[in-house]
């Protein structure tokens, strides 16, 4: 079993190496001006082309709005705390800080400055 003279074994193709002989290559391979045929076509047959699908993208979810930021609770001034009623000692006291004469229910009126109770104090 020997090959005949000239020839060169013949091994299957190793990456990197170019074979024997370029006539031999088993497919032929296509050159850019060079597209190869559809069978279907080589027939006279209609071919259409498979729809193309557009990739469906999601457009962006909006951002969700900030919640707003609660409105402050509305707390009344505190009241002034209320001046103390003036006190007088005596009727001479009432007449210096021009009370006199105090009634019932005015700041300052007292019992003791009302000696006949007749609701009205430091009358004379």
């Amino acid at each position: 079993m020997g090959l005949p003279r000239g020839e060169a074994p013949r091994r299957p193709d190793c990456p990197g190496r170019e074979s024997p002989s370029p006539a031999a290559s088993a497919t032929p391979s296509a050159t850019p001006e060079e597209q190869p045929v559809d069978e279907d076509e080589e027939r006279g047959r209609t071919v259409s082309p498979e729809p193309v699908v557009p990739e469906t993208t999601r457009a962006p979810e909006p951002e969700p709005e900030p919640e707003p930021e609660p409105e402050p609770e509305y707390e009344p001034e505190p009241e002034p705390e209320p001046e103390p009623a003036p006190h007088y000692a005596n009727c001479d006291a009432a007449r210096a800080a021009g009370a006199a004469p105090v009634h019932v229910g005015e700041p300052g009126y007292g019992r003791h400055l009302d000696r006949d109770g007749d609701g009205v104090g430091c009358e004379t």
